[in-house]
């Protein structure tokens, strides 16, 4: 009798668990399931676009922005009626080292968080959403140490990027992860 209670909620656990549960970044809403994929890995982040020749006196260059669209995907669990979209919250992204040579970055830049508000992937579709991945300010930091230095570095830097999202029919939240490799670099230098 005792294995029998034991064995009934063991089950009800996994139950319990698949229900929310996160693998391979995805995350299961009540009706949904949502992943997210860059359409480009890894980014070549460009520090300085130039006006003239790269280095030499009197050039100047300009700082833009690297935003990568990445594919947010609704899967349907339940093909009923009631499927639902899925409304995007935010996004929270996190920088980490991809090589020995590349500095760990101050806690300003990572992790960063960035609203989506507006973005709601109807259920069972796909829905571009574009996330700023290398943004002005990260830019500036590091092109103090790599833009016209002797060092001809290329920091690496894996980025994971973890959606908010809450489920609108149901009203419940949760988040699923993506990622992707962004090099920065004078690549003008190089």
């Amino acid at each position: 009798m005792r294995s029998a209670g034991l064995l009934i909620a063991a089950a009800l656990g996994a139950v319990l668990l698949s229900c929310g549960s996160v693998s391979n970044g995805e995350f299961d809403y009540v009706t949904a399931t949502a992943s997210a994929d860059p359409a480009k890995n890894p980014l070549f982040a460009d520090l300085a676009t130039w006006t003239g020749t790269p280095c030499a006196a009197g050039s100047t260059y300009t700082v833009f922005s690297d935003i990568v669209t990445f594919s947010v995907v609704s899967k349907v669990n339940v093909s009923n009626a009631n499927s639902s979209p899925l409304v995007l919250k935010g996004a929270t992204l996190s920088y980490s080292p991809a090589d020995v040579l590349t500095p760990a970055l101050p806690k300003a830049y990572s992790p960063t968080y960035q609203a989506l508000n507006g973005y709601i992937v109807p259920a069972g579709n796909t829905l571009p959403v574009p996330v700023e991945v290398a943004p002005h300010s990260l830019k500036n930091f590091l092109g103090a140490s790599l833009v016209c230095t002797a060092s001809n570095s290329i920091y690496s830097y894996t980025v994971t990027i973890i959606f908010d999202a809450e489920e609108q029919v149901s009203g419940r939240s949760g988040t699923f992860t993506s990622g992707i490799t962004v090099r920065f670099a004078d690549f003008a230098d190089k």
